[in-house]
């Protein structure tokens, strides 16, 4: 997933949703729109652009327990790949994110590990390092962003490397990544793999 071309998409979908936006990302090493002011019907949003080829996002947590750049915006857009070729943009209420990292925060700190970095994912994960993670259902709205041919290429797999993936066991793994993505337990997943020759 290109980041900069997803971010840049972003703002066109914001564009298509009927709102003026402009980058207000600032500072050394801070992506053009990654930071994003979004106006419609005299409201004014302020929202952090996460990209993720994974799903799992971050945010640093202060001392005083304040988000950096989580706490200055209303919204979190997320931008993760369907497995389609296609780019999901997620909008979330900053709130909700927050209690996610809260949630996460709590798990890591009960363990003497409050100091680690902190990961969740609106898709739900297992494990106490991943808690928070789940939300996914809390979206605001939730569009797709048409990918390029050469990005849909991209991830489209081969024969061979289905052939792979099959011989080596690996679609369990498929089953589960696909149930974590949908929010759905893994046995509601099927997979149906057609070799065209």
């Amino acid at each position: 997933m290109d980041e900069t071309n997803t971010r840049d998409e972003i703002v066109r979908l914001l564009q298509k949703k009927g709102y003026s936006v402009r980058s207000i990302a600032a500072g050394s090493g801070v992506p053009k729109n990654s930071r994003l002011e979004a106006k419609k019907d005299g409201r004014v949003l302020r929202c952090a652009v996460k990209t993720s080829s994974g799903g799992r996002i971050k945010f640093d947590r202060n001392n005083d327990g304040t988000y950096k750049v989580l706490d200055e915006v209303d919204w979190v857009l997320h931008a993760t790949p369907n497995g389609s070729g296609d780019v999901v943009v997620s909008a979330f209420a900053a709130d909700r994110v927050r209690e996610a990292f809260e949630q996460n925060f709590a798990s890591l700190t009960s363990r003497g590990m409050g100091h680690l970095p902190m990961w969740v994912n609106p898709a739900p994960e297992s494990g106490w390092r991943l808690a928070g993670s789940g939300f996914g259902r809390d979206a605001i709205w939730r569009d797709a962003l048409q990918a390029s041919k050469e990005a849909a290429q991209k991830t489209t797999l081969g024969v061979d490397s289905i052939s792979a993936v099959a011989s080596r066991g690996l679609l369990e793994e498929l089953k589960q990544l696909a149930a974590s993505r949908l929010g759905v337990p893994p046995s509601a997943i099927e997979i149906d793999l057609r070799f065209k020759g």
